[in-house]
């Protein structure tokens, strides 16, 4: 039997270019190096157990 598993989660992103991050989407950073922080927290877990 295999238990499958369902998460939610709240996500934060943030770094030091402008506008967006250019790093993450394979484009130049603003200031030519890239800082980036991204931090998430589980909020719920439901169990989608075969029964």
């Amino acid at each position: 039997m295999s238990d499958r598993w369902e998460f939610k989660s709240e996500t934060y992103d943030n770094c030091n270019c402008a506008v967006s991050c250019g790093c993450r989407f394979n484009e130049p950073t603003t200031h030519g190096n890239c800082q980036f922080a991204y931090v998430g927290t589980v909020v719920q877990v439901i169990s989608m157990a075969r029964r």
